[in-house]
């Protein structure tokens, strides 16, 4: 939801300063029109939209610059005037699919005191939302033609579900026939005044087709994971928890096999402005255990690693009509014997795309992407079209202190037609290091609902 969502509804009249007088002898100016007064309606150029302005007993005019209360709906995650357009209200009321109306009430003339009271009424937005994705992004040798559908529900009370699955085609490409790559993911949220929390959990499961080769990332994945998200201010996030990852990889044959376990701290704070956001987070494992038969398949395993990461992002329009850019980059760097899954990967759509993502993984590096899009209104097709093109890549040290490194250069655009979306892309290498140069055409359909 949109900020603009949270209506404030206040019953307050203002009339232009310049047509009454201002009050003498007193720190703000305020309207001193006794209409207005006993209308409780005060302009004050402190900036407090709320203050109020009343007649008393002895039939002064006074004023009131805070409520004596907040009541009513979501009034426990407003402490102040000012946290009515705070972030985490705005994500209460985005949970519930609510907005917010704020009724001022008169002032006491005994008292000299006003309440403030909030009604949540219903947004009217749709209690599911969600997509459903066609494309060819997937890994080569498992499936890379898959097809996603992914929604989010409103429970009610302040509770959201996110679900995502994921099946790849493996048998409509020779390089994959006969292996597997299916994926599902469950998040649930609550908020409450004090942040939000999330459960969520992690299936994925790889299998190397067409040449059977070893995939280093296959096997069967499960990762579960419980968080706390902090306001620290409008801008500021901090996020923490435990999570706990179980992984299993099968040689396929001569009964080589390996299981790995382990729980980890995973802290992240986080800075937004209009035009970027920046996060740090870090790791930092707890215990954990393996067990394998002949030879460790998945590599590396330290189950009290340690890793961080700086990942910092930008976009906006620029001066030309039409016109914007992006630009991203994560620095990563850990523990050499970390776990494999937790390393940072290369290639892939904004870190390498002319190169599948996965093959190989690093304990320390960087991925970048910096790019222009532009939008025009086709005539014939009657829906918006973007042309965007971009240099993204990789750069890691594996475990085996090797080098890699891909810069892609990647051209293509995207269709705009109500519900739906049909982007397609072609990406090639234009520097490599250790590996071999590649290129290919990524596409995707999209269907929202």
């Amino acid at each position: 939801m949109r900020k603009n969502n949270l209506f404030l509804a206040a019953n307050l009249l203002l009339i232009s300063t310049s047509a009454l007088a201002s009050t003498p002898n007193h720190k703000h100016h305020c309207l001193s029109h006794k209409a207005i007064a006993e209308a409780q309606a005060c302009l004050v150029k402190s900036g407090l939209p709320f203050s109020r302005a009343y007649i008393n007993e002895q039939g002064l005019l006074s004023y009131v610059e805070k409520p004596s209360s907040i009541e009513g709906d979501f009034s426990s995650y407003v402490k102040s005037m000012q946290d009515l357009n705070s972030p985490l209200l705005i994500k209460a009321l985005e949970s519930e699919g609510k907005i917010l109306q704020v009724k001022i009430g008169t002032v006491d003339k005994k008292s000299g005191k006003f309440v403030v009271k909030l009604v949540a009424t219903d947004a009217g937005d749709a209690k599911n939302t969600g997509a459903i994705i066609l494309s060819n992004m997937g890994p080569d040798i498992s499936g890379r033609d898959i097809l996603s559908w992914f929604n989010r529900s409103k429970l009610g009370d302040g509770y959201t579900l996110t679900t995502s699955l994921s099946h790849g085609f493996s048998d409509l490409r020779t390089m994959s026939k006969d292996g597997k790559y299916e994926t599902a993911y469950l998040a649930l949220e609550k908020v409450t005044p004090f942040g939000a929390l999330e459960a969520d959990y992690t299936y994925a499961k790889n299998l190397s087709g067409g040449e059977a080769r070893l995939y280093e990332l296959g096997g069967l994945t499960h990762r579960a994971s419980l968080s706390a998200k902090h306001w620290l201010g409008r801008d500021i996030t901090f996020k923490h928890g435990l999570e706990f990852t179980d992984r299993s990889q099968d040689f396929g044959t001569f009964n080589i096999s390996e299981n790995q376990d382990y729980l980890s701290y995973a802290p992240s704070l986080s800075h937004s402005g209009k035009y970027y956001s920046a996060t740090l987070s870090a790791k930092k494992g707890l215990s954990g255990s393996r067990d394998y038969d002949l030879v460790p398949l998945m590599g590396t395993f330290n189950p009290h690693y340690w890793s961080s990461t700086l990942d910092i992002s930008s976009s906006g329009p620029l001066a030309l009509q039409r016109l914007s850019y992006n630009a991203r980059v994560k620095g990563f760097t850990g523990d050499k014997e970390m776990p494999s899954s937790e390393r940072l990967v290369l290639g892939g759509q904004g870190a390498g795309s002319s190169h599948e993502s996965g093959l190989y993984s690093g304990y320390q590096g960087y991925q970048y992407m910096a790019g222009l899009t532009h939008v025009h209104m086709n005539d014939i097709l009657g829906a918006p079209v973007e042309l965007f093109a971009n240099v993204n890549g990789s750069h890691i040290t594996t475990a085996t202190n090797d080098v890699l490194e891909i810069t892609s250069a990647e051209m293509g655009s995207s269709i705009h037609f109500k519900d739906w979306v049909v982007q397609a892309s072609y990406s090639t290498s234009i520097k490599t290091q250790n590996l071999d140069d590649d290129q290919r055409i990524s596409a995707k359909i999209i269907w929202r609902y």
